[in-house]
């Protein structure tokens, strides 16, 4: 990093999202009745770039804008492996067994990113002290050029952080990302610097 201000800011960010992972996790417990670690790889000390996120052909996305003291879109990267892993193993629990239907994989990627963002969103605005709005949410599927484009990361300033799934000792890979409006850029990055502090 550039800055001991950008470290700050990268690290303030890292608490507030391992803070709502651990909402996540729990949410996750009582609604499938298994235990889900959910934590952020901690061995990066900068924003993953988008390069970085190429390694994977193939994501299931799942974005939701928000606005208030605050605008921009909140959103789960799942490699396309992990979500096939997740679909035989712990979604498959939010809707009756692990013969699951075809047809209910979709809604099951969207129940599981969906208790993620919200915590992780959640957690995030109180702690910053915010007031926040968000719209439905978003689902896409496909290579990943197509998924950046569709979330919009690919001009605008975004927060990518790695993020982990363990089941029974098996680390999956995915990421969780903030793309922050031009007018909030700045304000965000001051909130959780005085949060860290």
């Amino acid at each position: 990093m550039s800055s001991s201000a950008e470290l700050d800011t990268y690290y303030a960010t890292l608490a507030l999202i391992k803070t709502g992972l651990e909402r996540a996790a729990k949410h996750l417990l009582d609604v499938a009745g298994q235990k889900i670690e959910l934590t952020v790889d901690e061995s990066y000390i900068n924003d993953l770039s988008l390069e970085q996120l190429q390694q994977f052909h193939k994501y299931y996305a799942l974005s939701e804008e928000f606005n208030g003291d605050l605008n921009g879109t909140a959103i789960i990267l799942l490699p396309e492996a992990v979500a096939k892993i997740l679909l035989t193993d712990a979604c498959c629990q939010m809707l009756g067994g692990p013969d699951i239907h075809k047809e209910f994989k979709k809604d099951a990627l969207l129940e599981l990113g969906n208790i993620i963002i919200n915590a992780c969103l959640s957690e995030t605005m109180t702690q910053l002290r915010c007031s926040f709005n968000t719209e439905l949410p978003m689902f896409y599927h496909g290579e990943n050029t197509d998924v950046f484009e569709f979330v919009d990361i690919i001009n605008k300033p975004a927060k990518i952080l790695q993020i982990q799934f363990l089941l029974e000792q098996i680390s999956l890979q995915s990421y969780f990302i903030f793309v922050l409006e031009a007018n909030s850029t700045n304000k965000f990055e001051t909130l959780v610097r005085a949060y860290r502090h």
